[in-house]
């Protein structure tokens, strides 16, 4: 009869650490699908920023050729498109950069994740101790 105890308990323990290492893959799962869309978005910040700055070039030529007999001095007005332009490639880069830096890594998500399973569970599997530091005993050690 306690042979029977003892299998029901080892079975529920089997069960409860297949749920266990189930739900913690989960976790897992998801926590490296969050950094693969904060990625993707900071992929699209730096196409962005590559993207105005190609352009860029672009603006300052055609603005030079157009604005030759205009108000402003020519170099004045090409200076002041393309500062602007720049400005906003550099914040665009900048964004995109401190992303990058905020970014887990799957590696350390995966090391974050197992440290939390182990202390749970060793929290879990020792035994509690008294004001001496000595373990516990139970009732049902005859």
């Amino acid at each position: 009869m306690r042979r029977a105890g003892w299998a029901r308990s080892a079975r529920a323990v089997g069960e409860a650490s297949y749920e266990l290492l189930q739900a913690e893959l989960t976790a897992l799962g998801d926590d490296l699908k969050r950094s693969g869309r904060r990625l993707g978005g900071v992929v699209l910040l730096a196409a962005g920023a590559l993207f105005t700055l190609f352009w860029t070039l672009g603006l300052a030529l055609y603005l030079a050729v157009e604005l030759v007999d205009r108000w402003l001095p020519r170099w004045g007005a090409v200076a002041a498109v393309l500062a602007a332009a720049l400005l906003l490639a550099v914040v665009l880069a900048w964004i995109a950069k401190r992303r990058v830096e905020r970014l887990e890594s799957p590696a350390a998500a995966a090391r974050r994740r197992w440290r939390s399973h182990r202390d749970w569970w060793q929290g879990r599997l020792e035994p509690a101790s008294d004001a001496d530091g000595r373990a516990e005993e139970s009732a049902d050690d005859d």
